[in-house]
């Protein structure tokens, strides 16, 4: 044995090969420690070193440290001020009678690493626990750091092995089998890992000295491969070439790491070094991982998701074969070319730019694409990208996952196709409606109106039978054409409700009125009670609330042979300005059978087929009925016994109109001068017009009539005025488009007053928006129209108010000529004319009335009523005021044939009278 050989480090080497070293005196102080071992525990030299460490293996009975009692043996040592900090090695003594213990901290876990704010740099790069440490951060990463870690740790490695080459000499004691030899193949020394590796029952310091020669034969037998390991062995030692990493299989299933080192002293060779690892267990751990690896490279290569990586150039790094099979290109084909140069059309461009600057930022997110395939093709992805990132944190491109989602694009497209289509059927299909509507309604009007005819003659008891059956058929005809078109309204979503203030007991008496006679013909008993805390004025729509009402009560009239019905109004709830009425109508009648009810608000549904036979109906009035309802926010309940009576509660929310209570009248009296303003009115009405003359001229108005927009805007580009005053509806051109032109063409100032039969909230904004400047409404208030010019013309009127009584009209009389006399200043020509005009004028204007709405020209009907409408108000006829604002408010798209039908008639019948009255009393 060669005992010449010394190796001489500095204290900073000696740190880096040992950085948790710990020296000791000979007085067991503290001399001087590693500086990684001081990143773990607070040491401090001079003071003793059970201070500060607490051996726990072996046992310690003493607090005397007796180094010499603890040589050659594994040392476990634990930090007092932090009990997790524990510590294996060994204490050798140095020439100078020193102690050194020379050991690793142990780590359990990656966490226990961290707590401890140590990193793998501040351990030896030969030191074991480094390749613990490796395996517990690869249990910690994830799919796609697979392969990197491999390869870290494998660069890793290589640099432990550098490491133990260089300092192989040093470390005989450390916990990695070692067999020193001289040049005559004689042992210099071993290690007690080394005896454990290959079961030798000596201990080390025994073996010094001796021959090593034939122990390759001697051996062999404990490997897999005996011969190849004799014959390796003799190779190595002939070429004395550094060998490292040589992985050598036991028969046990043991896998052992061989490293081989010449050693040269002034290049004269002086013997070797054999290092033998136990890496069974990383061994296995790598075959797992590499296992893990291959399935996980398995499932990304299999699943039906197209993987694709790029660097931040957009380089392609990784597809799998799913984006190959999506793009049509082969693997080889894509890895290194520009992406979205590849694959992407120019109008994504934007698109890919912005996802881009996403990633640079840390963001992913989910978007679709479409790309082009190798063929040309276009096809829809959907892509769940992502920023990717290095083991360091620092961003090195992208990945993105691809779903094809051509087939949804193509679906989402017939989808779109077929929705249209279904929109022109559903389009066709109101078409048909309107127009089979028309179809049988035109001669349904004429029989319904005949009928009506025929009873006024004198009949016999036999006729007014017939004529008493026909009149009910062709109303239940009528009834169901407009249940038919009422049900699709609301399936098509263009039935809507128009909200306004009203009266529960004014409707209530309507229905009451409306139903009387079918009550009586079968002897009917009929109550209804309301509440007298339900507000006077609600806000709702009472067209719908009667046409709900009509349809539940007509029901039960239907149904009940005898009894009666009894209708009770009282409040559910009351929530700030809103009430809840619960309306309760208890009939005596046939009831129905508890499985019907679940069905009974479906469409064409009834009990069975006796009840249509002997009953007749559609089984759409209780359908459209529970509609209505549920478009009210309100609900509706049954309660029903068969042979007993059927209940039903409608709760119904609405708003309480606090301002809508009935107020006095107020009339004015005025003494102004607007001698000389001269003013454009335009109106097509003649009547409007001479009662505004009227109105104005003996205040000394200079006024010129225009009887549409076209002769307006002719007169205006001759003449100017201080005021026009414009009708809104009139034939050839509207008086909306007239100020257009006079705001945007002519240029004019000139303020215009809009004269409207309609106050309605859109309509004004209409008139404000083309650039008019006030309103009145017709029939307007001589008063508030003179003050609307004053306030437009500029001129300073004077108006007096006095609070007087208003002329109520007397109940026998159909009209009132005191707004006509007051409007005449005593001019009794100018009532004469008026006169004239009302009884020339209005028949023609009632029989063209009655032809639109045969022709179910509704937009027409809407206009003439607006025509007629102040003429009726001029001449007091306060009795059509309903029917009059009902026709002229109407919804050409949603209309209630009975309502317009019964209005129609209503003024025609009492403008006939009065015109017989007037012609009587002027004659």
């Amino acid at each position: 044995m060669n005992t010449d050989v010394h190796f001489c480090f500095s204290t900073d080497k000696f740190n880096k090969l040992f950085p948790f070293y710990i020296l000791l005196n000979q007085e067991n102080k503290i001399v001087s420690y590693g500086d990684s071992l001081a990143k773990i525990c607070s040491l401090e030299r001079g003071k003793s070193f059970s201070d500060f460490f607490i051996i726990k293996r072996p046992s310690l009975n003493s607090m005397t440290l007796d180094v010499s009692r603890f040589l050659n043996e594994m040392i476990i040592i634990e930090c007092r001020d932090n009990e997790k900090i524990i510590l294996r090695g060994q204490f050798e003594y140095t020439q100078d009678g020193n102690a050194i213990f020379v050991g690793t901290p142990w780590f359990g876990s990656m966490d226990q690493l961290s707590e401890s704010n140590l990193v793998i740099r501040d351990f030896a790069m030969h030191d074991p626990m480094i390749d613990l440490l490796h395996v517990l951060k690869s249990q910690e990463i994830t799919t796609n750091e697979i392969k990197e870690l491999l390869t870290k740790v494998n660069r890793q490695k290589n640099d432990i092995n550098e490491s133990e080459k260089r300092i192989s000499s040093l470390i005989i004691n450390l916990q990695t089998g070692i067999l020193l030899e001289d040049e005559n193949h004689r042992i210099v020394l071993c290690n007690n890992m080394f005896c454990d590796i290959f079961g030798i029952p000596v201990a080390p310091e025994k073996m010094t000295g001796a021959d090593c020669s034939n122990t390759a034969e001697e051996s062999k037998s404990i490997f897999k491969e005996p011969d190849y390991f004799v014959y390796r062995i003799n190779e190595i030692l002939q070429e004395r070439k550094m060998v490292l990493s040589e992985k050598l299989e036991l028969m046990d299933g043991r896998i052992l790491e061989r490293d081989y080192m010449p050693i040269y002293v002034s290049n004269i060779y002086k013997g070797h070094l054999w290092k033998y690892t136990d890496i069974t267990d990383r061994e296995n751990l790598d075959r797992k991982l590499r296992k893990q690896e291959e399935k996980y490279r398995s499932i990304i290569e299999n699943m039906k998701l197209g993987i694709l990586e790029v660097n931040l150039e957009d380089e392609i790094q990784y597809v799998n074969s799913s984006f190959c099979e999506l793009s049509g290109y082969l693997r080889e084909e894509l890895i290194g070319k520009k992406a979205h140069a590849l694959l992407c059309t120019d109008s994504m461009e934007e698109v890919i730019e912005e996802k881009m600057a996403l990633r640079k930022r840390g963001i992913s997110d989910g978007y679709e694409l479409m790309i082009r395939d190798k063929q040309g093709r276009q096809r829809w992805c959907f892509i769940s990208g992502a920023p990717n990132y290095n083991d360091k944190g620092e961003l090195i491109g992208s990945i993105g996952i691809h779903l094809d989602v051509t087939e949804q694009k193509i679906l989402e497209e017939e989808l779109r196709i077929a929705k249209n289509k279904a929109e022109v059927s559903s389009k066709a299909k109101e078409s048909f409606l309107a127009n089979m509507s028309h179809e049988i309604r035109t001669p349904l009007n004429g029989i319904i109106g005949m009928i009506r005819e025929l009873n006024k003659m004198s009949l016999t008891a036999k006729q007014h039978s017939y004529l008493k059956h026909a009149g009910s058929a062709s109303q239940h005809l009528l009834s169901i054409i407009n249940n038919v078109l009422d049900i699709s309204k609301i399936e098509a979503g263009e039935f809507n409700l128009d909200l306004q203030t009203f009266s529960l007991r004014t409707v209530f008496e309507d229905i009451e009125g409306m139903l009387v006679s079918a009550i009586r013909d079968k002897f009917l008993n009929f109550d209804c009670q309301l509440s007298d805390d339900i507000a006077p004025a609600l806000i709702g729509d009472p067209h719908r609330i009667r046409q709900i009402l009509l349809n539940i009560l007509s029901n039960c009239i239907k149904f009940t042979e005898k009894g009666g019905i009894h209708v009770v109004c009282t409040l559910a709830d009351v929530q700030h300005n809103r009430q809840t009425i619960k309306i309760s109508i208890q009939d005596s009648g046939i009831g129905m059978d508890h499985s019907h009810l679940k069905t009974l608000f479906n469409k064409f549904t009834q009990e069975d087929t006796s009840i249509a036979r002997k009953y007749g109906g559609t089984g759409l009035g209780m359908a459209i009925t529970h509609e209505l309802i549920q478009m009210m926010n309100g609900h509706i309940k049954v309660f029903s016994e068969k042979g007993i009576g059927t209940r039903f509660d409608l709760y119904l929310p609405l708003e309480i109109d606090y301002s809508g209570k009935l107020s006095g009248g107020l009339t004015k009296e005025y003494n102004c001068n607007m001698k000389g303003l001269r003013i454009l009115l335009v109106e097509d009405n003649e009547m409007n017009r001479l009662v505004a003359t009227n109105s104005l001229t003996h205040l000394g108005v200079i006024i010129e009539e225009a009887v549409d927009g076209i002769a307006a805007i002719d007169l205006l580009r001759n003449k100017s005025f201080d005021l026009i005053l414009m009708d809104l509806q009139m034939p050839v051109m509207s008086g909306l488009e007239a100020t257009l032109i006079i705001r945007n063409e002519l240029k004019l100032n000139t303020p215009i007053i809009a004269l409207t039969a309609n106050a309605f909230k859109n309509e004004i904004e209409r008139c404000m928006q083309v650039g008019m400047n006030d309103y009145v409404t017709k029939p307007f208030d001589e008063a508030l129209l003179i003050l609307a010019i004053q306030k437009n013309a500029g001129h300073q009127v004077h108006v007096a108010e006095q609070n007087e009584s208003v002329s109520l009209q007397r109940e026998e009389d159909l009209f009132d000529l005191s707004k006509l006399t007051a409007l005449s200043h005593g001019n009794s020509d100018f009532i004469a004319n008026m006169v004239k005009l009302f009884c020339t004028n209005l028949p023609e204007s009632i029989s063209s009335l009655s032809d639109s709405y045969k022709k179910e020209d509704f937009t027409k009907v809407k206009s003439i009523a607006h025509k007629i409408k102040p003429t009726l108000d001029n001449f007091g006829i306060t009795i059509l005021k309903s029917d009059i604002t009902m026709l002229d408010t109407i919804d050409p798209k949603n209309i209630n044939h009975a309502e317009v039908r019964a209005a129609i008639e209503n003024v025609e019948t009492v403008v006939l009278r009065i015109i017989d009255d007037l012609t009587k009393k002027y004659s």
